[in-house]
């Protein structure tokens, strides 16, 4: 009841396990970490390699919890109801095992006599008390299932997502809207034990890590430690024959618990960063409104500058995204171009339409109010027919491989974009990163033409007032009198 390891190697007999290739099972080195950190009264985020029996060892910790408490109640969750209808069933075997029984006698009856034994739930026996619970010791809960009028001391989570719950952005957010409904059905005191493999950088686990909702309770585990294999069923040989069957992408995942691998990362990590600035800066600023798309009224919003005299870097010094509706982003954008002066401003084309009447109407309001014109130049950016991961590498990644492109060193936001962004993945949160990929093509001394076909050179926008000889000249072919008004 007080070590998990114990009752795993010994009671159970893992120690004496072994697999098809004739190596044991247990690898104390592993198993004892893992043992630990799923029993302690810590909420803890546990990752590990496939195959490292960490849902194994999951059942062995809900049945201590049993043992030490039979009126425990236990939530389990799973991917569906019938992966996780396994586990349970799973948990029945091991508290039949004779040997087990006959150490807890007054704990685990006979099965013929446990008070529920269903395919979703399992109470043995329940010891009298004032406060007897209206849940079972273990119920099971696919990810898909709503959970209302239930309250549990221990939540075990184990593998709730896979490879077609990461393909999009919705199924990312639909695993995150589960988990964050759950947490409000959870008891105050409840400890919950999350155990699983990486599947994308912003899957669950990413956003538990990201977040800091465990805290430093968070284990990672890879298959390799440098050259070696971290679990002594595998061998190295094995393992290479994993990797050249699974492929390099899904190998990072399943087993390197790495989202991204490391051939495919556009940007290493630590970023080059600017310790000063130009004495004579030139400052550009850059929008990526997302206007309409999955996460809402929210945009990437970067502001850099270059020497007058040198062309030769760019020093990002603002790096964010905001979420706001069109009127208020129209109005912050302004502000901004208000506070550096940019000479050009890059926003997404296409995007971008529904913002400049706004952003046009509310540069005159400033004017006025300030009695001061400033209007930057507006350079739309096409968003194209190239993939966006081509995009970017030719922009920002290319400048940021060459150290020409210099950050200040707290854009943490930006940083993480660039660590976690996946080339094979069109669910990635790279709002900020896509504005600093525009940044290199709104810089006019960076060879704005080369980023675009023949086709997608885009036009610039100037506004301005129009003057009275524009708006009256006669045109060269005479249309209708009402030709100049057209526009």
């Amino acid at each position: 009841m007080t070590d998990l390891y114990f009752l795993g190697a010994e009671i159970f007999g893992l120690g004496n396990g072994v697999g098809p290739n004739k190596r044991k099972r247990l690898d104390p080195r592993v198993h004892r970490e893992l043992a630990k950190d799923l029993e302690g009264d810590e909420d803890w985020l546990i990752l590990y390699p496939r195959l490292h029996m960490k849902t194994t060892w999951a059942k062995y910790a809900i049945i201590q919890c049993i043992l030490k408490d039979p009126n425990v109640r236990v939530g389990l969750w799973a991917k569906t109801a019938s992966l996780v209808r396994n586990e349970l069933k799973g948990i029945k075997h091991l508290l039949a095992r004779p040997h087990l029984r006959e150490l807890f006698p007054d704990i685990i009856p006979e099965r013929k006599k446990w008070e529920k034994d269903t395919t979703d739930s399992l109470t043995m026996f329940r010891e009298d008390s004032e406060f007897v619970p209206d849940e079972d010791q273990v119920e099971v809960w696919g990810v898909d299932s709503g959970v209302t009028g239930r309250h549990y001391d221990r939540h075990f989570y184990d593998d709730v997502i896979d490879k077609d719950t990461v393909n999009t952005s919705d199924q990312i957010e639909k695993t995150r809207i589960w988990w964050q409904h759950l947490q409000a059905v959870k008891e105050p005191t409840a400890v919950e034990k999350m155990t699983g493999t990486r599947y994308h950088e912003h899957d669950i686990y990413g956003e538990i890590i990201r977040e800091g909702y465990f805290g430093k309770h968070v284990t990672v585990k890879k298959a390799l430690v440098g050259n070696n294999p971290y679990y002594a069923y595998y061998t190295k040989k094995a393992l290479d024959k994993l990797r050249r069957r699974m492929g390099e992408r899904v190998f990072s995942t399943q087993f390197m618990n790495e989202p991204v691998p490391p051939q495919d990362r556009l940007f290493t990590l630590p970023a080059p960063v600017w310790t000063e600035l130009p004495d004579d800066p030139v400052y550009y600023m850059t929008v990526d409104p997302s206007l309409g798309k999955k996460y809402g009224d929210s945009a990437g919003i970067c502001v850099a500058c270059i020497s007058d005299k040198r062309h030769d870097r760019v020093y990002f010094t603002e790096a964010y995204k905001v979420k706001m509706k069109s009127d208020k982003l129209a109005e912050h954008i302004v502000d901004k171009i208000y506070q550096h002066r940019p000479r050009r401003v890059g926003i997404e084309y296409g995007l971008q339409e529904g913002l400049r009447f706004l952003i046009d109407r509310v540069l005159t309001e400033k004017a006025e109010k300030a009695r001061e014109r400033f209007r930057p130049m507006f350079v739309p950016i096409s968003t194209g027919r190239t993939p966006k991961p081509v995009k970017i590498d030719r922009t920002i990644g290319s400048f940021y491989r060459q150290g020409r492109a210099l950050f200040k060193p707290e854009m943490t936001d930006l940083f993480q974009q660039m660590a976690f962004f996946n080339p094979h993945s069109d669910a990635n949160d790279d709002d900020i990163l896509d504005a600093a990929g525009m940044m290199i093509q709104t810089i006019e001394y960076f060879a704005q033409a080369q980023w675009f076909t023949e086709e997608e050179v885009p036009f610039v926008w100037v506004p301005k007032w129009p003057t009275r000889d524009e708006i009256f000249k006669k045109p060269e072919e005479t249309i209708a009198w009402d030709y100049k008004f057209a526009n």
